[in-house]
C-alpha cells in the first residue's frame, strides 16, 4: 500500500496561517493538496484528549481520555495518561494492527504499550530515573536499542528542540530500514514557544519556520526512498495569550470542602477542581455537593471565569461523565491545581505566557490541516472542518474497518 505519514503540529493555530503558507514547505503543499485553514478542535482543548480524538474518531466521553493528567491530587506529580490500553474502544493503531499493516509512533500520546512495530512514545521519566531504561519499557521491543545505534539517542531526556530532531531522524530511519505502513508523529516545539513566550511573536514565527525547514528535511530523505506517499499534517489546537491564575481549589478550601496542606497539595475532598489550564472540571462527591458548589460559584463572580457549565450542560460538551460541571476561564486566564493563595487570578501570575484547554469554539482559537499527495484533491481550500473528521477520513482512505467512529470523514480524497 501507499505509506500514509500523520504529523500533529502541536499548537499551530490557524491564527499562525500568515506565518506558514509563505513557508517553502507548508507554501508548495498547499498549492499541491488539500488545506484546512480551521479545525475546530475538542472540548478540553489538552494535548492528550485531543490526540485520542484524532485516531478514534470519538470524543473523551467514550475514547475515555479526558485530560493530559489522572486526578490524583495525593501525588505531588500526577500521572499522565501516556498508556495506550488507557483508551477506550477502537482506534487507527489497533484498527491497522487488526488489518496486518505496520505502523511507526514517534512522541504520538497515549501510545506507550501500544499495538505499534516501531514506538517510541511520548513519556518521561520522573526524577532519579533513567530516560533509556524507562522508555525502552513502554516502546516496542528492541526499537529503543535500534534508535540508540542509529541517530544516537542518549540517556538524558531530551528537551526542545531536541525532541523534534529525534523525532524526524527516528522517522526517516525507520522509514528507510523498516518502510512502516502508517507513521504518525507529534512535533512539539510551536506549542513550547508559544507556552513560553505567548501565541503571537518573533520566537513562535522563528520555531514554525524551523519546523517547515525539519519538515523539508524530512520527505527530501523520504523522497530518496520513494515519491509514492500521502502526509496528513494536523494540528490540536491552538494557544491564548495568559497572564493569571485562579486558584479554585484554595476557594473549596476555604469553604472546608476539601483539605490541604501548607504547600496547597490536596489531603482529602468532598469536592475537588482539576485544572485543564483553560477550563477546570468539578468532581464531587454527590449531586447535592456540586450543586451547593454552583449555586455558590455563580454567587463570587470570581474575576476570569467566562462561563459555568452546570451539570446538566456536561452531556452536550462531550467531556468526563463523571464530572459534575465545567467552568471555562476567560482569555488571559487559566485555572491551577494548588489549593494553596487566594482564589483571584490577579494575585497569580501564570508561569506559562500561553496556553490552551478553552472551548474550541473560542475566536481566533482553531487548529488547522494540510494533506497532500497522490490520494488527496489538489489545491483545493476547506475552511473549516471537525477534527473528530480526521480518524473516519484516514478509514476512508485505507479500509482499516475502523469501528465507532462517530461522524463520517472529509471530502478530501480523489
Amino acid at each position: 500500500m501507499r505509506p500514509l505519514f500523520i504529523i500533529s503540529l502541536d499548537a499551530l493555530g490557524d491564527t499562525d496561517e500568515a506565518v506558514y503558507k509563505d513557508i517553502p514547505f507548508f507554501k508548495k503543499a498547499i498549492e499541491h493538496g488539500t488545506w484546512i485553514r480551521k479545525f475546530t478542535s475538542i472540548y478540553p482543548t489538552l494535548t492528550y484528549p485531543v490526540h485520542a480524538t484524532i485516531v478514534t474518531g470519538r470524543y473523551p466521553d467514550t475514547h475515555g481520555i479526558v485530560n493530559n493528567l489522572k486526578l490524583q491530587p495525593e501525588k505531588l506529580s500526577m500521572d499522565w495518561y501516556w498508556d495506550e490500553p488507557s483508551l477506550q474502544g477502537d482506534s487507527i493503531f489497533r484498527a491497522a494492527h487488526r488489518r496486518g499493516l505496520s505502523t511507526c509512533a514517534l512522541c504520538w500520546p497515549v501510545s506507550a504499550d501500544g499495538p505499534i512495530d516501531y514506538n517510541l512514545p511520548e513519556i518521561w521519566p520522573r526524577s532519579g530515573e533513567s530516560y533509556l531504561e524507562f522508555i525502552t519499557e513502554k516502546s516496542s521491543e528492541g526499537y529503543v536499542n535500534e534508535l540508540t545505534e542509529a541517530i544516537d539517542l542518549t540517556d538524558s531526556a531530551p528537551t526542545q528542540p531536541e525532541i523534534d530532531d529525534y523525532i524526524v531522524k527516528a522517522a526517516l530511519h525507520t522509514f528507510k530500514a523498516h518502510k512502516p505502513d502508517i507513521t504518525l508523529m507529534h512535533i512539539v516545539q510551536i506549542d513550547g514557544a508559544k507556552h513560553k513566550f505567548g501565541p503571537y511573536g518573533k520566537e513562535v514565527d522563528a520555531a514554525i519556520c524551523t519546523v517547515g525547514q525539519r519538515l523539508e528535511t524530512l520527505f527530501q530523505g523520504i523522497d530518496e526512498v520513494t515519491t509514492d506517499y500521502d502526509v496528513m499534517i494536523l494540528s490540536d489546537h491552538n494557544q491564548l495569550p495568559t497572564h493569571s491564575e485562579i486558584r479554585l481549589n484554595a476557594w473549596l478550601a476555604a469553604m472546608g470542602y476539601l483539605q490541604a496542606d501548607e504547600d496547597g497539595m490536596v489531603a482529602s475532598y468532598r469536592a475537588i477542581f482539576f485544572s485543564g489550564n483553560g477550563s477546570a472540571a468539578l468532581y464531587a462527591e454527590n449531586d447535592n455537593v456540586a450543586a451547593e458548589i454552583e449555586m455558590k460559584l455563580r454567587e463570587a463572580d470570581i474575576a476570569g471565569i467566562k462561563t459555568i457549565y452546570s451539570t446538566a450542560d456536561v452531556p452536550g460538551l462531550r467531556v468526563d461523565p463523571t464530572a459534575k460541571l465545567y467552568v471555562e476561564a476567560e482569555a488571559g486566564y487559566v485555572f491551577g491545581q494548588s489549593a494553596k493563595g487566594d482564589v483571584d487570578g490577579a494575585s497569580n501570575p501564570t508561569h506559562y505566557r500561553g496556553n490552551h484547554g478553552y472551548h474550541p469554539n473560542t475566536a481566533d482559537y482553531g487548529a488547522m490541516g494540510l494533506f497532500f499527495g497522490p490520494s488527496f484533491q489538489e489545491g483545493k481550500v476547506i475552511e473549516e472542518a471537525a477534527l473528530i473528521e480526521f480518524a473516519p477520513t484516514v478509514d476512508a482512505m485505507l479500509a482499516l474497518g475502523l469501528e465507532g467512529a462517530e461522524t463520517e470523514g472529509m471530502d478530501v480524497l480523489k
